[in-house]
């Protein structure tokens, strides 16, 4: 799968990217808060940063849809503890992404974190998506009733 890359939202990843490369580097790897390591050649990881944003962004979108509708206080809980692990895992990405939007630059310690941290907001986002899924699901299914 081709992924398309944004130097618009993250120009500055560019740079990281460029040190590791330098340094003969061909693949970065990061690991994810539940172990797995991801390893991506140069541009797929800048793909891939640029997908976890996205996925975190519907996932956050998602979650303020589910909030607004008649659930449970305990669902609801449930709902926000896990937006925030992923807000929390996310942070330096959000980060980035601010000063970029803001026409600054976030400079290489930022970037560093981000390229750190990825594999975590990854899975958090990961486990609220499936958070919102089964809630999406169950919905649907008290919707339909029984056979």
């Amino acid at each position: 799968m081709a992924y398309r890359t944004s130097t618009v939202l993250f120009p500055g990843i560019g740079l990281v990217l460029l040190l590791a490369t330098l340094s003969g580097c061909t693949s970065i790897t990061t690991t994810r808060s539940d172990g797995r390591q991801i390893t991506r050649s140069i541009d797929q990881f800048k793909g891939y940063i640029e997908s976890v944003f996205r996925r975190q962004n519907q996932a956050t979108l998602n979650t303020g849809q589910l909030l607004d509708e008649d659930i449970s206080e305990s669902t609801a809980l449930e709902l926000e503890s896990a937006e925030h692990r992923m807000l929390d895992a996310c942070g330096a990405l959000n980060q980035v992404a601010r000063k970029k939007m803001n026409r600054n630059k976030p400079g290489i310690l930022l970037e560093l974190k981000v390229r750190n941290t990825i594999g975590e907001c990854d899975h958090a986002t990961e486990q609220l998506e499936q958070l919102i899924e089964e809630l999406e699901s169950s919905a649907t299914d008290s919707l339909l009733g029984p056979d």
